[in-house]
């Protein structure tokens, strides 16, 4: 990583000392005491599950049909291209959707709010509209009277009990699907295990291969939750696109070349995984941590080491490409002759295909 602030350090540290097994007496003390919250968080969620499912809180039911997509871990397990597709699915079929963000580390700039998810699924969905707020319910309340949207997506709501779904998918990453089993700060779970009985789909991302096992995560699925349907997915490179013109590049075009990846996302090996599959050589590796801003100094000192490396090509995610082009002027930075190709990423599903289209479409017939 380059020019990582000491809190996300901090974090960064935090995170692998609740995975290493061979600890010092400081990282012990620190476990436990990381464990301690973690039990009093953990007694906290799940009061508030008992709460919503005693009736004592209230939850919003809307007019409008209500489809969630989350997870109950932290980091990426694939629910923004889940929502993409989804997405996708509904506008294909004549539906009016709209799809609502609560854009994670969103920046003001000229632009207005900018946020990496929301414009990434903007310009894959043209005719969805996107909408950035924190409160989920408000933002529903105001497509109710002001739109014509029957179909409203939420990006990361899983655990928004506030509002009836219509639909609750959870996506789980077969990499890394529960951590340690711990909620956070001890581990990587956001949610208890009890959570996973709300879910009416899950969807296993990352699973498609051959040295993962994945029968344990069946069953902790099942354990929870026998109703759900569950289906699994690949990752698909699609195509490359240039960043300043977005012309569009075969999957051929990095083949035998020497290039440099930038990415702040959660699993970047994935992504370097991808393109080496795809035939290049990575010659530097730029990783930060997920929904990095960048800043235009750091810019400048990847470009140079790519140069003094004799690299000319630097491949981003399209998840990176609107964060980037905030600090990224193609004048200011022309005499760097440096191509920028952005990888567009499609999720597929490998399994229960027709199923999972099944339950998409039974929510318009209910």
């Amino acid at each position: 990583m380059v020019g990582i602030s000491k809190k996300e350090k901090l974090k960064e540290y935090l995170q692998r000392v609740t995975v290493e097994k061979n600890k010092t007496l400081l990282e012990l003390f620190l476990t436990s005491i990381l464990f301690i919250f973690s039990v009093v968080y953990k007694l906290i969620l799940i009061i508030r599950l008992y709460f919503y499912q005693l009736g004592l809180f209230p939850v919003y039911k809307s007019c409008l049909k209500v489809i969630s997509v989350g997870n109950i871990t932290v980091g990426g397990t694939g629910k923004t291209p889940l929502v993409a597709m989804i997405a996708e699915f509904l506008l294909e079929r004549k539906q009016k959707v709209a799809i609502i963000s609560r854009g994670y580390k969103a920046m003001d700039s000229e632009l207005g709010l900018v946020a990496d998810e929301p414009l990434m699924l903007t310009k894959q969905l043209p005719e969805a509209n996107i909408i950035i707020s924190r409160n989920r319910k408000q933002a529903i309340i105001d497509l109710e009277k002001n739109s014509e949207d029957n179909v409203v997506i939420l990006d990361d709501a899983f655990q928004n009990c506030a509002i009836e779904k219509t639909l609750d998918i959870v996506c789980i990453s077969c990499l890394n699907p529960f951590g340690n089993g711990h909620i956070i700060p001890r581990g990587i779970m956001r949610l208890p295990f009890a959570y996973l009985k709300r879910a009416d789909i899950f969807v296993l991302t990352h699973c498609v291969n051959a040295d993962i096992d994945i029968s344990k995560t069946l069953d902790v699925l099942r354990r929870y939750n026998r109703n759900a349907l569950i289906c699994k997915t690949k990752h698909v490179p699609e195509f490359f696109y240039d960043f300043y013109s977005n012309e569009q590049q075969s999957l051929a075009s990095i083949r035998d070349k020497k290039i440099a990846i930038v990415c702040g996302i959660s699993q970047p090996d994935n992504f370097n995984n991808m393109l080496e599959s795809l035939g290049a050589t990575i010659g530097l590796r730029f990783y930060f941590p997920d929904h990095y801003n960048f800043s235009i100094e750091q810019i400048k000192n990847i470009f140079s080491d790519c140069l003094a490396k004799g690299i000319f090509l630097l491949v981003t995610t399209a998840k990176d490409e609107p964060r980037l082009k905030l600090v990224l002027n193609q004048e200011e930075f022309a005499s760097f002759n440096l191509q920028i190709l952005v990888l567009k990423i499609r999720i597929n599903l490998e399994e229960n295909e027709e199923g999972f289209a099944a339950r998409l479409s039974s929510i318009f017939t209910a």
